[in-house]
């Protein structure tokens, strides 16, 4: 659970700022960093898809944040990437 460990390890206890670090990094995560440095068209869909990843991030915390409950947020990013897979793929 690393919300609550930013938040303790740098942030000074505070929940809100350990949430958005821990957006940050799934974000990044989820993206192809490389992308930025090719230009052009990869820059522009890795720039989009490192927002889209923001707001899931955001919405995967604020479901931790309300429920206390990390399986919430497993669940609802599996239902997610299985929606996505389906919508993608089949």
């Amino acid at each position: 659970q690393l919300i609550p460990f930013f938040a303790n390890r740098l942030a000074d206890g505070d929940i809100l700022t350990g949430a958005a670090i821990s957006t940050f990094l799934f974000a990044f995560l989820h993206t192809n960093p490389t992308s930025f440095f090719k230009g052009g068209d990869a820059f522009l869909d890795n720039a989009v898809l490192l927002c889209l990843q923001l707001v899931n991030g955001a919405a995967f915390a604020t479901l931790y944040l309300v429920t206390g409950n990390l399986a919430v947020s497993i669940l609802a990013h599996a239902l997610y990437d299985f929606y996505t897979f389906y919508k993608t793929h089949m």
